[in-house]
């Protein structure tokens, strides 16, 4: 990222790290190469927020645009924007079943 970075997060398997920055852009890397695996853009601002899956396929984040997205790891698409919140999304979780 050239600018800040708000939020990391690891994959259950600990094998990727994602991260969300004030460039509007999450990045996925592989933690034993460091190599940049997927590079998710669509943000209008900061991405403040980003959480992985229990089962390591999806990611979650949030950011100023007062939207939250779902993103598939494996092929980098769009799956779901939620839509609606009042502010910014300052935080994500994902349930332990997913």
């Amino acid at each position: 990222h050239p600018s800040g970075v708000y939020t990391v997060a690891v994959s259950p398997d600990g094998r990727l790290i994602v991260s969300g920055s004030s460039d509007n852009i999450v990045r996925v890397w592989d933690v034993a190469t460091g190599a940049e695996r997927r590079v998710l853009k669509g943000y209008l601002y900061w991405v403040n927020t980003v959480a992985v899956s229990p089962n390591g396929r999806l990611i979650v984040s949030g950011s100023n645009d007062y939207i939250v997205r779902l993103w598939d790891i494996a092929t980098g698409t769009k799956r779901r924007v939620l839509k609606g919140y009042l502010g910014w999304v300052v935080t994500v979780a994902v349930s332990p079943n997913g």
